[in-house]
């Protein structure tokens, strides 16, 4: 664990084997990396160092007394500090859009969901050890630790908090109802931690709705759960005279829009802001700034999630100008972003076990991503897209075969990527000079640990960075060969619901410049950058490059060695198969042999490996051959 270094935080199961042991000796503090988190805690609590906070409850959660030792004062402090929103700020870009690329076993960076996985299981251990010592938590400790559900989106740890606060004989408020129902309905951990979240893993599709109704969806409740969860949770409020906020709102509109009812959330945009979906030149309600209902950023990214994920882009584009327009607020590019993502998964094409109920939803055309790509960045908006945006454009672009526009967007994403690089290389250059800083005795601004935590960040980055624009380049030339044994040309759903089957383009046939000089010219442009291998096919056969020489790294090392014995366990399998089928035959021989010698019809001699064999008496005596060599029966 590279990140937030919670190692020894055991299941929940086992937690209760070492609740109630003694604090360990400082010989093993000293062999625990040498990091002696008893006398490292006060300072780091002064410094508010956040990766030496989380270092010291994570090495020392196994220590009971230590974490029974902590002063109540001092414990809140702690749990105010360890909001994974602060804590993975500038991880979240790093962790969110490198599963993709990481693969099982790729990379520096680990998976998302095994750092979120290890906090929870943190926040839940330290719960577990100061309840069992018989030190109750106060509302303020219960509201931090909601908080920490809610960044690392764990229902289940939430519902626990809950569970515990009203053992305590708390009645949760409304920022801690608010917290809950954040976790509730973006709740999506996989199955396997070392999977990503696909960008379409919220579309309220008919073969999600089928996952869900028959139990097999990896992370959504059976149909109906999330609306009566909202609801009983708005109930609560009001009974007790509680003031609903914009968050808890926006909570409500994601709960019925995973239900795909669409009409309670227009109803709760008319109700609370006056805003109608569908006719735009109604005046929205004013509400002073500090306001708890006036809108802020989140509740666009609200409506662009909602109405993207039920296929209902074009109308969320609408609203989201109207309200930014009326209550002055600036479309962010994480809504952008959004929108962006939501149009690329409902155009994508569908296919495998998904294919017959895909088809039955509505599906926009592939040339609805540049539309969006086209309206955004030109006037009056000028959005900069992120390199996830180019990443999905690209896809696009190259699956749509406009080979005329991609170059250019390949050659923007390469300089957004060479910006970036620039940043990462900035920030190592600081890393190693406050690294050298602290080996010459200068009094350190930030810890060991922070630093190094950085640069493991950057160098993931930059790794990312480099997979991604191997992948641009292998679209290019590998989406040109469709035809008979590539992948075909998607397709299209006409408005009445048949699927109209085009023939399948292939580049080579419909443009014959493109692998005699499109592909050559942009493999001298890429080639740096590009795979250091190149496979395209032309009208004659195929061809195949090696631009640069590629070291292997560690992690394609441990890959090949895989396939390596994966290889040699097939050779034996086969090999064992036909030795069987050796023997079968050769008992067939001796079966025939052994009735034949019954018969009288031909003699036999017993040799010392113990087989009948038959022979004529023109054959060499005692089984040997005419080189005098008496192993011949052995490689018979």
């Amino acid at each position: 664990m590279t990140i937030v270094a919670v190692r020894g935080v055991l299941p929940y199961a086992a937690r209760a084997a070492w609740i109630r042991g003694q604090r360990p000796s400082n010989a093993n503090v000293v062999k625990n990396d040498g990091f002696d988190y008893v006398r490292r805690l006060p300072t780091a609590l002064r410094s508010k160092e956040i990766d030496d906070i989380l270092r010291c409850l994570g090495q020392g959660a196994l220590d009971a007394h230590f974490i029974r030792s902590i002063a109540p004062s001092t414990f809140t402090a702690v749990l105010g500090l360890l909001r994974p929103g602060r804590m993975l700020a500038d991880w979240e870009q790093a962790l969110a859009h490198n599963w993709w690329i990481r693969g099982r076993h790729y990379g520096t960076l680990p998976s998302r969901w095994h750092v979120y996985a290890r906090f929870s299981d943190l926040v839940a251990s330290l719960v577990d050890i100061r309840r069992r010592a018989g030190m109750p938590l106060g509302m303020l400790d219960y509201r931090h630790l909601m908080h920490a559900a809610t960044g690392v989106a764990n229902s289940d740890l939430a519902r626990s908090l809950l569970l515990a606060m009203r053992q305590d004989g708390l009645q949760p408020d409304a920022d801690c109802i608010t917290a809950y129902l954040h976790c509730l309905v973006w709740d999506r951990r996989p199955r396997d931690p070392d999977l990503g979240d696909a960008s379409g893993a919220f579309r309220t599709a008919p073969i999600n709705t089928s996952l869900r109704r028959k139990g097999k969806h990896p992370f959504a409740p059976a149909p109906g759960v999330y609306v009566v969860e909202a609801e009983e949770a708005f109930q609560s409020l009001l009974s007790r005279g509680l003031v609903v906020d914009e968050a808890f709102m926006c909570h409500m509109m994601t709960a019925y829009a995973r239900e795909n009812d669409m009409d309670s959330c227009v109803k709760i945009l008319f109700r609370f802001w006056n805003v109608d979906a569908e006719n735009f030149e109604t005046q929205a309600r004013p509400y002073p700034p500090g306001h708890p209902l006036r809108p802020t950023g989140r509740l666009l990214h609200t409506i662009a999630h909602a109405f993207g994920a039920t296929n209902r882009v074009t109308t969320s584009l609408r609203i989201i100008d109207q309200v930014s327009t009326a209550y002055d607020i600036h479309i962010g590019i994480d809504v952008w972003e959004e929108i962006f993502v939501w149009t690329f998964s409902h155009s994508w094409p569908r296919g495998s076990s998904s294919f017959g109920l895909a088809h039955k939803t509505e599906r926009l055309t592939l040339k609805a991503v540049e539309q969006l790509w086209q309206v955004m960045t030109n006037e009056p908006y000028r959005v900069r897209p992120t390199l996830r945006m180019y990443h999905l454009s690209i896809k696009n672009l190259t699956q749509f075969q406009r080979y005329d526009i991609v170059v250019g967007r390949i050659r923007e994403g390469l300089a957004a990527i060479h910006a970036d690089n620039a940043t990462l290389s900035a920030n190592l250059e600081a890393h190693r000079s406050a690294w050298l800083a602290r080996g010459l005795g200068a009094v350190p601004k930030t810890s060991k640990w922070a630093l190094k935590r950085r640069r493991i960040r950057d160098v993931g980055v930059a790794q990312r960075n480099a997979v991604m624009l191997k992948r641009w380049c292998r679209w290019y030339y590998e989406q040109g060969n469709r035809g008979p044994g590539f992948r075909r040309k998607p397709h299209e759903v006409l408005p009445d619901g048949t699927v109209q089957k085009e023939p399948p383009d292939n580049m080579r046939f419909t443009q014959p410049f493109w692998a005699y000089r499109d592909v050559p010219n942009f493999l001298a442009e890429f080639a740096n950058v590009g795979p250091h291998i190149v496979t395209y096919r032309t009208h004659t056969g195929f061809v195949s490059i090696r631009l640069r020489w590629h070291w292997p790294t560690e992690e394609e090392h441990m890959r090949n060695h895989r396939l390596l014995r994966k290889r040699q366990a097939t050779l034996m399998k086969q090999h064992r198969q036909k030795m069987k089928q050796w023997l079968l035959e050769h008992k067939q021989e001796l079966a025939e042999h052994e009735l034949a010698m019954k018969e009288g019809a031909a003699p036999a001699k017993r040799h010392r490996d113990g087989i009948f064999t038959s022979y004529d008496d023109d054959e060499d005596d005692y089984g040997e051959d005419e080189a005098g060599d008496k192993d011949w029966w052995r490689r018979r």
